[in-house]
């Protein structure tokens, strides 16, 4: 079992850690994460297993920004002489390297409604070439004999289609969505590093020209209209060009009304680094699409796991659906956690509001008094520390998990024998992360330790008695009696572990140390 880096594991029978915060660029080397997936969430786009890791074959399509005269059949002017398979007009002609078209009519070597490469060779001279039409990525590598994408081949070799002036066609059109004109896809395979440490494909765009192509890939996700939309992605930077380059991350929605548009942009880091890029939009649509507007090239960037969710911020990728017990993970595996009755911060991680919210472990924790005690370890952040809130409940009214509290700004436990409650001596602040710890030692007394630090205060003045001296735990954040009334922590409470025994001071201090820096403790 591993309980993450310098974490005491021997003797813990449960315990959950929902990760540091995670921004954006959460830090796929905190493993810890791997016990925290995420919220319940689906990824609402159409066969994800698919779509939302690119993959050979899965419809990316390129959209080929050379839409001359608002999508229609364009001129190329006035064809001087068609020589040595070179087209030249007598005015400049609109045309690019690496467009793709085809003439409205046959003639001159070229046949209506076929697709070609274009080579511009100046202003007013171009060359037409064999279209590759492959979608899937497999060419999208540069070939070390030509330096160009393997795509553009009959390009770069200068393999020109055998044409000529009779009939030579002078109205040609830029169809959408055609793959590799200014863009080249290439699948690479086990390119991202997921957060649990597992390798998926990733697809990579070769931006070929300075211009600004776009894509997309071809699965509409259905959404709920004017419901918060969450849309995301993971990029990087593989050359040094790409550093700094503003992707637009762009969502197309149609259905109900008139289509709607929405957009963020995605600011590449330093190569190699994978950024999270997203973004929250309410649409009165019901389908959607995503597009990549990238700036002018030549550069590289990979993109992985797109993730499209009903609700108003990020979850942690997901390629289906994430069930309320499977989001967050116990550290020792053997117990289920049901987070369907908490929520969640606009950091996608889970928060107590104090009103209804707890984590619930499906059946009382029991750790009996044995004669090395038990020890309960929290890390947390309250926003009213005077409240009276319990760290842990048991299923009915069981004195032996409901009386381990935050009550009147300090640390508490309920005294059965004398009625009262003992407390710890440091006093709490509001919204400010705390490493608290309740060990019940084998003389049955009991030691708070805060940050670190034994606890002084009158709390180490009583003994247990042998009736309440086991500790049984079914929620987090949650106090309930006999099912007639409970209190719910108001905060957030990431980090929570039961132990078998007493913990040592050197042990608590050694477990605080870990979290420390993570929780600027």
């Amino acid at each position: 079992m591993y309980a993450g880096p310098n974490i005491v594991r021997d003797g813990l029978v449960f315990g959950y850690d929902t990760g540091a915060n995670p921004s954006s660029n959460f830090d796929h080397k905190n493993i810890e994460r791997r016990y925290f997936k995420g919220q319940p969430t689906t990824n609402l786009l159409g066969n994800p297993s698919v779509n939302a890791y690119p993959t050979s074959g899965n419809s990316w399509g390129t959209y080929n920004t050379n839409q001359y005269n608002n999508n229609t059949y364009f001129s190329i002017g006035t064809v001087s002489s068609v020589t040595n398979n070179i087209v030249t007009t007598s005015a400049n002609h609109p045309l690019r390297t690496f467009d793709v078209v085809r003439p409205e009519t046959t003639g001159g070597g070229v046949t209506a409604g076929v697709n070609y490469f274009i080579k511009k060779i100046s202003d007013t001279q171009f060359s037409i070439h064999a279209y590759n039409s492959s979608q899937d990525g497999s060419q999208g590598y540069i070939n070390p004999e030509t330096g160009f994408n393997k795509v553009h081949d009959s390009i770069a070799n200068d393999e020109r289609v055998s044409i000529n002036s009779s009939s030579f066609p002078t109205m040609w059109w830029g169809p959408p969505h055609q793959p590799n004109s200014g863009l080249v896809k290439e699948l690479i395979t086990d390119g991202f590093k997921q957060a649990d440490g597992t390798y998926t494909d990733c697809m990579r765009q070769h931006v070929t020209r300075d211009a600004s192509d776009h894509m997309a890939y071809g699965a509409d996700a259905s959404i709920t209209p004017n419901s918060p939309v969450y849309c995301s992605f993971w990029g990087r930077a593989v050359d040094q060009a790409a550093v700094g380059k503003s992707i637009n991350f762009y969502h197309y929605t149609y259905g109900v009304t008139s289509a709607t548009a929405y957009s963020t942009n995605a600011l590449l880091g330093p190569v190699g680094e994978w950024r999270r890029f997203g973004y929250t939009f309410t649409s009165p649509n019901s389908g959607v699409i995503s597009y990549w507007f990238n700036p002018g090239g030549p550069y590289k960037y990979d993109i992985a796991s797109i993730q499209i969710e009903q609700k108003d911020q990020a979850s942690p990728f997901t390629v289906s659906s994430r069930s309320s017990t499977n989001s967050l993970i116990d550290l020792t595996k053997s117990t289920t956690i049901d987070v369907s009755n908490v929520s969640f911060g606009s950091d996608g991680l889970p928060t107590f509001d104090g009103t209804d919210d707890y984590v619930d472990l499906g059946a009382d924790v029991v750790i009996s008094p044995n004669n090395q005690g038990w020890t309960a370890e929290y890390v947390f952040n309250t926003n009213s520390a005077s409240t009276l809130q319990h760290f842990n409940s048991a299923e009915a009214d069981d004195f032996n998990a409901n009386w381990l509290a935050l009550y009147n700004s300090k640390l508490a436990v309920w005294d059965h024998g004398q009625g009262t409650w003992r407390y710890g001596d440091t006093v709490f602040s509001s919204n400010t992360w705390y490493h608290a710890a309740f060990a019940h030692t084998s003389s049955t007394t009991m030691q708070f330790y805060v940050n670190g630090e034994a606890e002084g205060g009158n709390h180490t003045t009583f003994s247990w008695s042998a009736n309440y001296s086991a500790l049984k735990t079914r929620y987090i954040g949650r106090y309930e009696y006999n099912g007639g009334y409970g209190r719910y922590f108001n905060g957030e409470i990431p980090i929570a572990k039961l132990y078998n025994r007493a913990l040592t001071a050197q042990e608590i201090q050694q477990n605080y140390k870990a979290y420390k820096n993570r929780f600027n403790i």
